[in-house]
């Protein structure tokens, strides 16, 4: 599977969890977050190892983070732990 394949199948599986995602043409893309603010939402991952970044940029709210593709078991395990945090709010 290509690195864009990954990142679209990895974009998908945000969205199917609320995540509205937006489409790229790199590994990485942008991801907005619901019911939680990015920080919160980073720190929450960063707790359980998986480092994010919020943007913050002038014109997004505190709402949208950098998504970056990796191999299909850590994208699985990304998943996991957002399925969990969401869960909980």
């Amino acid at each position: 599977m290509t690195l864009k394949a990954l990142a679209r199948d990895f974009a998908g599986s945000l969205e199917a969890m609320g995540i509205k995602t937006y489409p790229t043409e790199t590994y990485f893309f942008l991801g907005k977050v619901p019911r939680l603010s990015a920080d919160q939402f980073a720190r929450a991952l960063e707790a359980k190892s998986i480092h994010i970044r919020p943007l913050h940029q002038v014109r997004l709210e505190n709402k949208f983070l950098r998504f970056a593709t990796s191999t299909p078991e850590n994208n699985r395990l990304v998943l996991d732990a957002i399925r969990e945090i969401l869960g909980a709010y």
